[in-house]
């Protein structure tokens, strides 16, 4: 009897050492910036004009994945992109809140995922092998034809 306790007990410290090993390679944990940006607009109307460009774009579709924050902290809305260009398949995240800090109302946008679903290059991480090219990739198919009706502009 006690034999098979020991045994359970190490087979689910096993599974659970497995459980988060896995966690930790496949969730954005200590997501870094890939890129940010600023619109001089609030969070939900970036929101709303995000998803009418990508209507407008066969190619680009887009969802609202999760909202977190509250009212005093303020929300970020993280939003998948995704680009069907080229014969290229890239999903991109980005993070969007409201910059409490300025002056009149705006809102960063945040790059935090790249990744080629064909070539399996790019991830969460600035340094991720393909991610250079990948949020270059982003800049031009995304940021630069959406700013230019938008005014948005690139911060770091």
């Amino acid at each position: 009897m006690k034999k098979i306790y020991i045994t359970a007990v190490l087979l689910f410290i096993g599974l659970a050492i497995l459980f988060f090993k896995y966690i930790g390679r496949v969730a954005p944990i200590n997501t870094s910036t890939i890129k940010k940006y600023t619109c001089p607009k609030k969070n939900k109307d970036i929101i709303a004009k995000i998803k009418i460009f990508c209507q407008t774009d066969s190619n680009c579709k887009t969802r609202v994945t999760d909202t977190t924050g509250t009212l005093s902290t303020g929300h970020t809305y993280y939003l998948d992109i995704e680009i069907h260009k080229g014969g290229r398949d890239i999903k991109y995240s980005i993070a969007c809140e409201e910059n409490r800090d300025a002056t009149i109302s705006e809102s960063n946008l945040r790059l935090i995922l790249a990744y080629d679903k064909i070539n399996n290059t790019g991830g969460y991480n600035k340094g991720a092998a393909g991610i250079d090219e990948l949020s270059h990739y982003f800049d031009n198919y995304f940021i630069v034809p959406f700013g230019r009706y938008y005014h948005l502009t690139r911060k770091i």
